[in-house]
């Protein structure tokens, strides 16, 4: 799924949450930008794939998600324990071909996907 052209793949910790819903509306408000570049933008998450529908639906219609049942998050070590609960890192990475670009560890839900589409601009593809 991710072996051809670039993937920019974003990983949140939970559909609905208020972060979570900011960050993903912002990654499709700027879709026709990363589009323009070749980029297809992915969200994976923990939730179930029919909740990761209905968030696509309400919240980013253009964005394809995916529900991680496979253990991605614990391969890439993105699960996290915060107070009493196990979490997700939010992190973000870019794949040419299947072969990793870039990595964003830790990014801010809000304003996140305009820095990425800039770095990417400014320093991975050049138009």
């Amino acid at each position: 799924m991710f072996n051809k052209g670039y993937n920019l793949i974003f990983f949140f910790p939970r559909s609905f949450s208020e972060g979570c819903t900011v960050q993903a509306q912002e990654f499709n408000q700027l879709h026709d930008q990363y589009d323009e570049l070749g980029i297809r933008v992915i969200g994976i998450s923990k939730c179930n794939q029919e909740l990761l529908d209905k968030f696509k639906l309400e919240h980013a219609s253009k964005l394809s998600f995916i529900s991680d049942t496979h253990g991605l998050c614990e391969k890439l070590n993105l699960i996290v324990q915060k107070k009493d609960k196990t979490s997700i890192r939010r992190s973000t990475f870019l794949y040419k071909d299947g072969i990793l670009l870039k990595s964003w560890l830790d990014t801010e839900w809000t304003g996140g996907a305009q820095i990425i589409l800039d770095d990417i601009k400014q320093n991975l593809i050049h138009t």
